[in-house]
Parts: structure tokens; C-alpha cells; sequence
């Protein structure tokens, strides 16, 4: 999930915004998925295998995500990411913060 939030992020490689986000889930063994891998057969599976997580992990992969999504510096949030958080946190049950450059600032 955290692959296909960087790769919708164009305003820089995927690279850089995946090692952004991954910041968040310290101690996780995370690699960049290819665009190609990102189909909707991979990603029901794994937006399932999310769903159970315990309640304080679930803000900690949206802090992950949207720190992906952020282009520190930009006013905004490219819209293909802003729709995939949504729907990360309405999958999850789990209510997404308004997200401002000062909440992003105040967690780099």
C-alpha cells in the first residue's frame, strides 16, 4: 500500500516519497514494490491482511502513507494520492486527520 501511495506521488520519484513514509513503521521490513506489481488482484489481498491490525498500528501506516503522499515544500497533496489515503482510512476504519504542511513539518 505504502508502493502504490509513493507511486502516485509524481512531483518526485517514488523512491524518495516510499523512504519518506517509511519512516513511520520503524522495525518493518519494507522494499518498493514496482509500479507494475500494483494491481488490483495484489492490493485487495493486502488491504484484507491490514484490516485486523491493532488500533495504534492503524494511525502509524496512515502517518506512513500520507507522508508519502506529501511533497514537503508543496502546498498540496497530488489528488491520485489524496484519494488512495482516503480510501486507506475508510478501508480501515480508521478517520484521517485533516493533513496541513504544518502536520507534516512537525513529524520530519
Amino acid at each position: 500500500i505504502l508502493s502504490l501511495i509513493a507511486h502516485l506521488r509524481s512531483s518526485r520519484p517514488a523512491s524518495e516519497a516510499f523512504a519518506a513514509g517509511k519512516v513511520f513503521l520503524d522495525g518493518l521490513a519494507l522494499t518498493l514494490q514496482p509500479r507494475e506489481a500494483l494491481r488490483p488482484a495484489a492490493l485487495a489481498p493486502a488491504l484484507a491482511r491490514l484490516g485486523p491490525l491493532m488500533p495504534l498500528a492503524k494511525p502509524a501506516l496512515i502517518k506512513a502513507c500520507a507522508a508519502a503522499a506529501w511533497d514537503v515544500g508543496s502546498p498540496q497533496v497530488d489528488w491520485r494520492a489524496a484519494s488512495a489515503l482516503r480510501t486507506l482510512s475508510a478501508a480501515l476504519d480508521a478517520p484521517m486527520p485533516p493533513m496541513t504542511q504544518a502536520a507534516i513539518d512537525s513529524v520530519h
